[in-house]
């Protein structure tokens, strides 16, 4: 079963990243976005969430850098 949906996920994902930016976002500016695609970790294994288990000051200081 997975060996079926991995290139259907593939395929998503490079057209969503291929994709070009809205026209009204273009105006205002180049939009910032950051994609990360890491295996087996889950949002209660970083910092910001108060995992102790794992060091992710980066994604700890990405979290903070984010408007509420």
């Amino acid at each position: 079963m997975f060996r079926t949906k991995y290139p259907v996920i593939v395929a998503c994902l490079t057209a969503l990243l291929l994709l070009p930016a809205p026209i009204a976002v273009a105006a205002e500016g180049p939009a910032n976005f950051v994609f990360l695609l890491v295996d087996n970790l889950g949002w209660a294994n970083v910092g910001c969430n108060s995992s102790t288990v794992h060091e992710t000051p980066h994604i700890d200081a990405l979290a903070v850098a984010l408007p509420a």
